[in-house]
């Protein structure tokens, strides 16, 4: 929870970065922490709703993923109506908030967030894949290329306890 609040502060003020090629001028410069903050509680309390904190991340799909999107999508979605009706309430006032740093936003916040998510997994994933190549394995050639045969290699895969090593695949298609 602690990382993730560290990377919205990050991705918010990236944002700004970017969209300022670098120089934030100071009209933004004053509105800055109080939309980092209201992008934290808003982001933080969709990633709530939509469970992202209850999945174990090291068993990660693309359903989890998703959930990430629908909350990152909300709280964009979220910010901007906010930020739209409280632009003549003091610390929101002065220049125009511009729209593009919703965009970005939304990007690096999906980007950074969705990575962190998946990490654990593709850490965990590829150091399996690194090790399951030993030679005491017996190799295993799998009849059907079906959704059948696809998970069967997934669960081998998985196991770290197993004694075979899918090859490939022999299928009348």
């Amino acid at each position: 929870l602690r990382r993730q609040r560290q990377m919205c502060i990050r991705d918010r003020y990236i944002s700004f970065w970017c969209r300022f090629n670098g120089e934030i001028p100071p009209g933004y410069k004053n509105t800055l922490p109080y939309y980092i903050g209201l992008a934290l509680i808003i982001k933080m309390f969709y990633l709530i709703v939509f469970n992202v904190y209850d999945i174990s991340w090291r068993y990660v799909g693309l359903d989890e993923l998703i959930k990430v999107v629908k909350a990152m999508i909300l709280g964009s979605l979220t910010l901007g109506m906010i930020m739209f009706f409280f632009r003549t309430i003091e610390p929101f006032s002065g220049p125009g908030f511009p729209r593009s740093i919703f965009i970005i936003d939304f990007i690096f916040s999906l980007f950074f967030i969705g990575s962190l998510r998946a990490s654990k997994r593709l850490l965990t994933e590829g150091l399996k894949s690194t090790l399951k190549y030993t030679k005491d394995k017996k190799r295993l050639l799998i009849m059907g290329a079906g959704d059948a045969g696809e998970q069967i290699v997934r669960e081998i895969s998985r196991n770290k306890n197993s004694q075979y090593l899918p090859i490939g695949f022999v299928d009348d298609d």
